[in-house]
């Protein structure tokens, strides 16, 4: 057997050559493997996680060991209290790499250095710990004089043997001392690129650099088999854009620890902390499968979406459609359940979204463990046509066995152990057979051919290098345990670098993206050396111009030519875009008068059709999850609903709830109690960590809005007669329905309307007076005017938190209302013949139908879901 080892050959082929017999290339994992399999070693792997939590109670054991001890704390105890999981984390990695470098397990020599100490002190712990690389390394070193070494005629390195890991030279030592033929690479020569046989592309992006060498590649597929290429980002672009020209797949693996599937333990463990977190409580909801039932998921988005918070009026009607939904399912293919059973699931949905939560400092095992079995008991029956859940129920049975016996764990240590449970998952499409060699390391390149394609020639930072100090350097290498020298890890990979470039035989390309995935690139390293030693020919402007090109070459001309191969780009068909339309046709036959009608539905109409027709008969709508409203939309929610409590039916300015009189100071007294009650079941974003000065803030506002609306009432007289008043009208035969936020009536006892607007300033809504489209306060007056008929309503908004008080008069109001009624009912008349316009902008100069329209109001577009639908951005866009 011929084996040829590297560093970099984990995942290389066997052999370059088309068939070959007693010849293999191995990477460490398949040496030791190979070697293990002939000297009948070996063992089940041990995950990291496990390995981790095992030396996690090593530390433990030493700390308590060493409790009371003259020779003080151990030097890690700090680190363990605030983060166990990432302490032994750090210090296994230290401890593998010193036995990697030839430690066997003894006890370190005497030295000042406290981690040396701590590495030897945890060591001596008999605690179990399972093997890693490093220690199946060092019982093959014990193991190997009885290796029949028979079996293997030479060992080619592809680096030298000073480059490697020290336990990886004795390794080669001794397989030399028992006749095994160790041969090392010759000495590497200079990279001298003085003539034109290298060549850097640079594209813009990653797709227009791999549609390049594509075209490359295809205009000579028998010259092909010449190609060595490094590919070590294996995204697919590349991939694509080979298969699209006919030539084979390089193969992709994209890995992501982002999958749906794999974020149910994660989210689940995110909503077990106090306080709430809205954010994380509705990823949980909105992921297409969950412990969180479908139907129990959808309801509790659209409470989410009303009131953002839980435990309110909102999140109890949810359960109450719930449990009527259970109670009588409309899909009959759903058996009913029994009152006990619904109780069950809203109890345990409660447990694990609400009611269960612990501060950040520790949740206790059983939680956990309860946790663990909710997804587990919930996923298991989907697994049969949905074996992808098999991962997360291993992740929840993984974590059960980690936390038995810790009594409690802190947030902290328990998203560091989710975090490496949760390990990423890949979605490989296999590389098919081609001509060329793909190595994914340029130190993986073994066989010399006339071309190095070098794919995304981009500085992609390794793992950093552990540091010892010269003095625990000194004392190691004493004691026979030699660790990689600073700077060992660079110099490997400038071996790797230079030894593609050197198996290469007439050229080398190597392809540099300016953004990967959108983001910046920044030039390899190796690039320095190569204009270095360009430059001793030629000036630095010279070597830009000889050695660096772009992949426009490829795109600007109808014919190309590069490194001896030409083709012609064949220009794409011109793609013309559709023209923006004003006016579309729809059926009239799907046009019907609306059941009924209300304030925003009018507006909707008159300033956008197309949104209407969008709404009320496509009926498309965005997804609960995107319409959770924002801060500012619950605050102005949870302000309203402050009011109406404070101001509600049968309370007024002379008989309060206490049979006394609200003052200014009152109400805001009262309104900052009721924030404390309503804040999380409303606005329950201001209850999470880091919030508590934001909450204060909008709790102060909100107080100072109340106060302001109370002086007013008191300066004015006027008096509260019903909060969230309900009217009903009929317009053209239509149900007209509206809701007013405070009906006032002033000391005549005439009706008043105030509309609240919670906004910092009131700009826009003083404009909207004055051009007479206030519309929201005309169609209240005028349901009020259908129930009172010869009263005389007013109405205004009042802009809280700045306490501004708009008003307007009944002749303005009945004016705008009429005029807006005219053109409602003409929007109606043009739908019933099918035509269906897009709103625009009434402020548009170029705007020639506002000027004659009787009402007109300008779309809202800022604000529209069905932006995306519409192009009405086209103007901006030219």
């Amino acid at each position: 057997m011929k084996i040829t080892f590297g560093l970099n050959q984990n995942n290389a082929d066997w052999s370059e050559k088309q068939a070959a017999s007693g010849e293999i290339h191995l990477g460490p994992e398949g040496m030791l493997s190979f070697l293990q399999t002939k000297l009948g070693l070996g063992g089940t792997d041990c995950s990291a996680v496990v390995r981790i939590d095992q030396y996690r109670k090593r530390l433990a054991a030493v700390i308590s060991a060493g409790a009371g001890a003259a020779s003080g704390d151990p030097w890690f105890q700090k680190s363990f209290e605030l983060d166990p999981w990432s302490t032994a984390k750090q210090l296994l990695s230290w401890r593998d790499e010193l036995i990697l470098a030839g430690w066997n397990r003894a006890a370190l020599p005497a030295t000042n250095s406290k981690r040396l100490a701590a590495l030897s002190a945890i060591e001596s712990r008999t605690e179990p710990l399972a093997q890693g690389f490093a220690d199946k390394l060092h019982e093959l070193m014990d193991e190997l004089e009885y290796l029949d070494t028979s079996c293997i005629q030479s060992i080619q390195l592809a680096e030298p043997l000073e480059l490697l890991p020290h336990l990886w030279q004795l390794l080669f030592n001794k397989l030399g001392e028992s006749g095994v033929s160790i041969k090392e690479p010759p000495p590497q020569g200079s990279i001298d690129f003085s003539d034109d046989s290298l060549i850097l592309l640079e594209s813009d992006t990653e797709w227009e650099a791999a549609e390049a060498l594509a075209m490359w590649l295809a205009a000579d597929k028998d010259a092909n088999k010449n190609v060595n290429m490094i590919v070590s980002d294996a995204s697919g672009v590349l991939g694509t854009a080979l298969h699209r020209l006919g030539l084979p797949r390089t193969g992709s693996r994209e890995s992501s620890k982002w999958r749906a599937h794999l974020q149910i333990l994660p989210l689940v463990f995110a909503n077990a902390w106090q306080p709430i977190e809205l954010g994380a409580l509705v990823a949980l909801l909105t992921l297409p499968i969950s412990p969180v039932p479908s139907d129990v998921r959808y309801w509790l988005l659209r409470a989410l979406k009303d009131e953002a918070g839980v435990k309110g009026k909102e999140w109890d009607h949810a359960l109450e459609e719930i449990k009527k939904q259970y109670a009588e399912p409309k899909d009959p293919k759903y058996k009913a359940k029994t009152e006990k059973e619904v109780d069950e699931i809203l109890k345990k949905i409660d447990e694990m979204l609400v009611s269960d939560r612990y501060p950040s400092g520790g949740i206790p095992e059983g939680a956990i463990i309860e946790r663990c079995n909710w997804i587990i008991k919930s996923l298991t029956p989907q697994c049969k046509d949905n074996d992808f859940l098999n991962k997360p129920i291993g992740h929840a049975m993984a974590l059960k066995q980690l936390v038995t016996g810790r009594k409690t764990i802190g947030r902290i240590e328990l998203e560091r152990m989710i975090d490496l449970l949760v390990t990423e998952e890949s979605l490989d499409i296999k590389a098919e057979a081609s001509p060329w060699n793909i190595s994914t390391h340029p130190g993986g390149v073994t066989a010399s051919r006339p071309v190095l394609i070098w794919w995304n020639f981009i500085n992609q930072p390794g793992p950093a290098a552990s540091y010892w100090n010269p003095a625990e350097l000194e004392a190691l290498n004493k004691a026979g345990i030699y660790p990689d020298e600073n700077g060992m890890a660079q110099k490997r990979e400038v071996f790797a670098w230079k030894n593609a470039f050197l198996k290469a035989e007439e050229k080398v390309i190597l392809i540099r993206p300016k953004k990967l995935r959108g983001e910046d690139t920044t030039g390899h390293p190796l690039w320095d050396m190569i204009t270095s030693s360009a430059e001793k020919k030629w000036d630095e402007k010279t070597v830009k111009i000889f050695i660096q090109n772009s992949t426009d070459v490829f795109f600007t001309n109808e014919k190309w030519e590069l490194f001896g191969r030409k083709g012609t780009t064949i220009g794409a068909p011109q793609f013309v875009l559709p023209q923006g339309q004003n006016e579309y046709s729809i059926s009239k036959k799907l046009i019907t008068i609306p059941k009924s009608t209300s304030y925003s539905d009018m507006s909707t109409l008159i300033g956008c059709p197309l949104k209407w027709v969008m709404e009320k008969v496509v009926k498309i709508r965005p997804s609960d999850a995107a319409s959770i409203p924002d801060i500012n939309q619950s605050i102005g929610t949870l302000c309203h609903s402050i009011i109406q409590d404070i101001y509600a039916r049968g309370t007024t300015l002379q008989v309060a709830l206490s049979k006394r009189s609200w003052t200014p100071a009152d109400a805001q007294k009262e309104a900052e109690r009721l924030f404390d009650k309503k804040v999380e079941s409303m606005v329950i974003e201001l209850c999470a960590e880091g919030k508590k000065i934001e909450r204060a803030r909008y709790r102060q506002d909100i107080g100072r809005a109340v106060y302001g609306l109370g002086e007013l009432l008191q300066k004015e007289d006027f008096t509260v007669e019903e909060a969230e008043a309900k009217f009903s009208g009929t317009l053209c035969e239509v149900p007209f329905n509206g809701f007013v936020d405070l009906l006032l009536r002033d000391k005549k006892n005439n009706p008043l309307v105030i509309d609240l607007k919670w906004t910092r300033s009131g700009k826009y809504k003083r404009q909207e007076i004055k051009d007479g489209l206030d519309l929201q306060l005309a169609s209240y007056a005028w349901l009020i005017e259908e129930k009172e008929p010869g009263a005389e309503i007013n109405a205004g908004y009042f802009i809280m938190p700045e306490n501004s008080w708009l008003p307007d008069n009944q002749k303005n109001l009945r004016q705008v209302f009429q005029n807006a009624a005219k053109a409602w009912q003409g929007e109606l008349n043009i739908l019933a013949e099918g035509l269906v316009a897009k709103g625009h902008d009434i402020n548009d100069e170029n705007d020639d139908e506002s000027s004659t329209a009787p009402f007109k109001l300008s779309a809202p577009c800022g604000f529209c879901q069905y932006k995306g639908l519409c192009e009405i951005d086209e103007r901006n866009a030219q």
